[in-house]
């Protein structure tokens, strides 16, 4: 089923009593604020349960993994040489009548003894330690990051609020696949989880308060559409398989695009409008996309539309996505990038 058939359903027509005028203006513009409280739903109440039932517990056992607080080095050290000492040489063994005070070639071997905690490393131990480290670091920030969207979800909850409600928990399981996707039951993921719910229980919340098509960016859509696109560049940043960054680069820059017209086309703003360019341009350098995808997705979009008004819409996102400059290029300054 495709979203705009949705208002084709009757039982969404029978929950769809209430339409809410969620716009404000700001130096003239008028801006979507997206989603806003609904009538309680037990339907969505307890979906929403069921992903708390998954992400809560997964927050409780990985907050005592990973912690700002933890000094890692030592820890991170013995697993990598479990027998470093103070003054035997990690490459040949021989012990030295030295300690490891400073970094020095050793004396039978000619190789460079790297210190760390008072004890000798090699050079690839220490490679292997900054690795790990960015890695725990990495989890850690996830964690943080878990907990202040659980809070988030907490609060939308409490509001009715279903639609921002789904959209943290989608951006919760970006984060628990970040910090350790396993696979469950039939093969599924986190990343996956996130994209069902943002390809189902979120959409259907739009439909429940959108009378029509014309409506729905006003209820939400423009904000489901920036998080699909987030979703994406994602799992793009944290993707190893090229093949796939390219996938994941040529569809958030689709999406990125779709939102952007949409919002042209309905004459309002959003406030992530903004970050789109540099999102679509960062997409492109990370996944090694040509910029001609920029005009083939916007080509893409637009078969649904035949209006001379809608191709200037597009014609104006298209231009200032292509306006757009990115001046970073180290592949690791771009994944920083995306949170």
């Amino acid at each position: 089923m495709g979203f705009f058939d949705l208002f084709k359903s009757p039982q969404n027509q029978s929950n769809r009593t209430v339409n809410f005028d969620i716009s404000v203006s700001v130096d003239g513009k008028r801006y979507v604020n997206g989603f806003d409280s609904q009538p309680k739903n037990p339907d969505f109440e307890a979906r929403i349960k069921r992903h708390n039932d998954l992400l809560i517990p997964f927050y409780n056992t990985h907050s005592k993994e990973y912690s700002y607080n933890e000094d890692i080095t030592e820890s991170l050290l013995k697993k990598i040489s479990p027998n470093a000492n103070h003054n035997t040489c990690p490459y040949c063994g021989t012990v030295h009548p030295f300690s490891a005070i400073r970094a020095r070639k050793c004396p039978e071997c000619g190789k460079k003894m790297v210190v760390r905690k008072g004890m000798y490393f090699t050079e690839k131990d220490i490679e292997k330690l900054d690795s790990d480290s960015k890695d725990y670091y990495e989890k850690t920030q996830q964690v943080e990051r878990l907990k202040s969207v659980l809070q988030n979800i907490q609060d939308s909850n409490l509001d009715n609020n279903y639609g921002r409600c789904f959209l943290y928990i989608a951006e919760a399981y970006d984060c628990c696949a970040v910090i350790r996707n396993q696979s469950f039951k039939g093969g599924f993921t986190f990343w996956d989880y996130a994209w069902g719910v943002l390809n189902k229980d979120v959409l259907e919340v739009v439909s429940a308060v959108s009378g029509n098509q014309n409506d729905v960016i006003m209820n939400g859509y423009s904000d489901i559409l920036y998080a699909r696109a987030m979703h994406l560049m994602r799992e793009l940043k944290n993707s190893t398989n090229d093949k796939s960054k390219v996938k994941y680069a040529k569809i958030a820059t689709s999406i990125l695009i779709e939102y952007l017209y949409e919002l042209a086309r309905h004459q309002v703003s959003d406030w992530h409008e903004e970050e789109a360019p540099k999102l679509i341009q960062l997409a492109l350098k990370l996944g090694k996309v040509q910029s001609s995808w920029i005009d083939e997705a916007a080509t893409n979009t637009m078969k649904r539309s035949n209006s001379p008004d809608d191709k200037k819409h597009m014609d104006s996102v298209v231009a200032a996505v292509k306006d757009y400059t990115l001046v970073e290029s180290d592949p690791e300054q771009l994944k920083w990038m995306i949170y």
